[in-house]
């Protein structure tokens, strides 16, 4: 199955798979892959697959089909990139002191319940965010939204669950500044932003959430009292869910234009930033 891009730059030597790209000049649809009879590359246009050479000679024009070519690299790496861009940033995340207490099992019940009241709050807020977004998304992925805010549900039980054997008061709870600023960011988004930007959010927030509390759970030195909740977001399911995600971001990027990817990097980051945030919310304790 071809791999559709806006841009006009994709990789030809090596090729393992089709890419379809548009043309620029003519805003004609061409696909790039290796030629099955042998190694030469072959580009597919609306008249017939032919040669790189040939393609080159040309209406397209040998200028353009090198531009055409010139990056070398298909842009189906769009959150590889993502992560390598900001891989200090994200280091800096999991190394926040609240995830190494609860690895070593010397966070405070005090510092717990703070973080479990806030993110009770922000998970119940999460799922009217969900559902803005459900109304952008494409067919396709719907299903997996719904599916989202099916867990957001169970999570909430797990929440009430957990506060209710170690005397945790959920009732009540106000949100934090930096959680009240993190929900309605993404409210904003998921209302007044394109679907690719908002989605990045989504797989930004999700990713941390999976990353952080795996994190926790390679450094654990034992069981822990909170060990549902570190199971819950280690699990092969949000695994799953979280590679889904990325997946899908891919794609959505490859057939997005420069600008648009670029918001979508920049809601990564700013997510991200969020996350780390909401760490320090659970260690330190805010209050207005």
């Amino acid at each position: 199955m071809a791999t559709e891009t806006s841009l006009g730059a994709i990789a030809v030597l090596g090729l393992t798979r089709t890419t379809r790209c548009w043309c620029r000049a003519c805003g004609e649809a061409i696909e790039a892959a290796p030629s099955a009879a042998s190694s030469k590359s072959v580009i597919r246009m609306s008249g017939g697959i032919v040669p790189e050479s040939a393609a080159r000679s040309s209406r397209f024009g040998f200028s353009q089909i090198d531009s055409l070519f010139a990056e070398r690299r298909v842009f189906m790496a769009f959150v590889a990139d993502l992560h390598e861009k900001y891989r200090e940033h994200w280091a800096e995340m999991l190394a926040e002191p609240f995830l190494s207490e609860v690895a070593a099992g010397s966070i405070s019940d005090e510092r717990f319940a703070n973080w479990l009241k806030q993110d009770y709050v922000f998970v119940r807020e999460a799922i009217p965010n969900v559902a803005l977004k459900i109304t952008k998304a494409p067919l396709e992925h719907r299903q997996a939204h719904s599916n989202a805010i099916a867990a957001l549900q169970r999570e909430l039980v797990l929440f009430e669950e957990m506060a209710a054997e170690h005397g945790v008061s959920i009732e009540d709870v106000e949100p934090a500044p930096t959680n009240l600023g993190y929900i309605n960011f993404l409210r904003v988004t998921n209302y007044t932003d394109p679907y690719e930007v908002a989605y990045a959010a989504t797989y930004a927030a999700e990713k941390a959430y999976l990353d952080s509390w795996l994190h926790v759970k390679e450094l654990q030195v034992g069981p822990s009292k909170w060990q549902r909740f570190i199971d819950n977001w280690t699990s092969d399911g949000f695994k799953g869910w979280v590679d889904l995600l990325a997946t899908n971001l891919d794609e959505l990027a490859a057939a997005a234009s420069v600008s648009l990817r670029a918001k979508m990097e920049r809601k990564f980051f700013e997510t991200m930033r969020y996350e780390r945030l909401f760490w320090k919310l659970a260690f330190h304790g805010e209050s207005w």
